[in-house]
């Protein structure tokens, strides 16, 4: 089983039983609910807070990184995600990974350039911890500054 991370606060408690629903009686994924309390201020895209969040999320899923086993494929997930066909998926996954030796692989945006942070499977190791480490301090300092 994959096991699907995902923080949730109070202000998005239906999303959170919502994608619970859709995935609860997988057989594929292994449901992880984290709960945070909300960032203080507005929380719009690139706000202070909204970057604060960000902040702490990757600083927890560097943490959850850490304490998988080595090689583990996790699903970092936003709760605002649908997934239809979860044994699919799961198959398609598992087997970029294994056949193109992937550490990440995560949603397309709309170019084909860019990634969505919110939907990504990870695999633990070295690489991927220092990833998410070192863009979690990045983020540590920009608020600071700002």
């Amino acid at each position: 089983m994959i096991p699907v991370h995902y923080i949730w606060t109070d202000h998005v408690l239906p999303l959170k039983v919502q994608f619970e629903g859709q995935l609860r009686d997988s057989s594929v994924f292994d449901l992880r609910p984290h709960y945070f309390s909300q960032p203080e201020g507005k929380m719009a895209f690139q706000t202070l807070a909204w970057y604060e969040a960000l902040r702490l999320k990757l600083s927890h899923c560097a943490r959850i990184l850490t304490e998988v086993k080595e090689d583990q494929i996790v699903l970092f997930s936003d709760i605002d995600i649908a997934i239809y066909d979860p044994i699919s998926l799961s198959s398609y996954v598992l087997k970029r990974f294994e056949e193109e030796n992937l550490e990440l692989l995560a949603m397309q945006e709309n170019t084909y350039d860019r990634h969505n942070g919110g939907f990504i499977f990870v695999k633990a190791n070295h690489t991927t911890r220092e990833l998410y480490q070192s863009t979690a301090e990045i983020l540590s300092y920009y608020i600071s500054i700002h």
